[in-house]
């Protein structure tokens, strides 16, 4: 499953329908909390400059201010889901 989710998420990374990375963690005893790996990993395969765009936006999101986008194009499958 996990594997489904990353490539889910750099699936739309890829096409411009990420803005931000965020996390529903709540410090739950059983689940760490992930964001600095997620960001080394959004830095290892993007690079610096996606990685402070993202971090850029979700300080905007948070101050009401605009967000940067990209070009958005679709995810052309025949399931959206199928390869997931």
């Amino acid at each position: 499953m996990a594997k489904k989710v990353q490539r889910f998420a750099e699936d739309i990374i890829d096409h411009g329908l990420a803005h931000m990375l965020a996390s529903d963690a709540h410090h739950i005893k059983n689940r760490d909390y992930e964001m600095s790996a997620a960001f080394k990993k959004l830095i290892a395969t993007y690079g610096n400059d996606a990685a402070k765009q993202f971090d850029d936006n979700a300080k905007a999101i948070v101050n009401g201010d605009p967000v940067h986008r990209v070009a958005e194009t679709p995810i052309k499958k025949k399931r959206f889901f199928a390869a997931y």
